[in-house]
């Protein structure tokens, strides 16, 4: 992207905020998963990977260290249409799995949308140890339950990895944009 993506304005909001939003209806409890020092507000907890280039699994793994319930949902900073449906879904169907996670309509797999347990941290960081820092791996290696979103809206899973994904956002409802 050339900038940090969480930070790009979509209508009167950042990226990052509208996940935020989403959240909030479950907890009041927010941890951000960030080494950007300018993630810093007082209704939310920024936490920093433990162990730096691990990529998504560093930062879920530091984020679980640092709760105290059995349970975090996981969520992209880059997924404006996710909706709290979607998570109540998962939250419903993640009962007796370690890792709930979303498939998009076409069937693939959303590893940064779902819930994931604390009970899993010693299996990451034996993943850690052994060098195996795919989310895939993790998903493999545990109990988990793969959630199909078949009739989700189209944009539910869109998310923005290049410049040119940002600018085909379409433009939000009563905002201008």
């Amino acid at each position: 992207m050339g900038e940090d993506k969480a930070f790009l304005k979509y209508g009167s909001l950042f990226l990052y905020q509208y996940n935020l939003k989403i959240l909030e209806h479950f907890t009041d409890n927010l941890l951000v998963s960030s080494a950007n020092k300018a993630f810093n507000h007082s209704y939310y907890l920024r936490v920093e990977d433990e162990i730096p280039n691990l990529g998504p699994i560093g930062g879920i793994y530091s984020s679980l260290k640092k709760i105290d319930y059995k349970n975090a949902i996981v969520l992209p900073c880059d997924l404006p249409f996710i909706t709290i449906d979607i998570i109540d879904e998962l939250i419903e169907k993640s009962k007796g799995y370690e890792i709930c996670i979303a498939k998009n309509s076409t069937g693939q797999v959303e590893p940064l949308v779902g819930v994931y347990s604390t009970s899993l941290l010693p299996m990451m960081e034996e993943l850690i140890k052994k060098g195996k820092y795919k989310l895939q791996d993790l998903l493999s290696s545990s109990n988990t339950n793969f959630v199909t979103f078949e009739n989700s809206p189209q944009n539910t899973f869109r998310n923005v990895n290049h410049p040119d994904d940002f600018r085909a956002l379409p433009p939000l409802p009563n905002t201008g944009g």
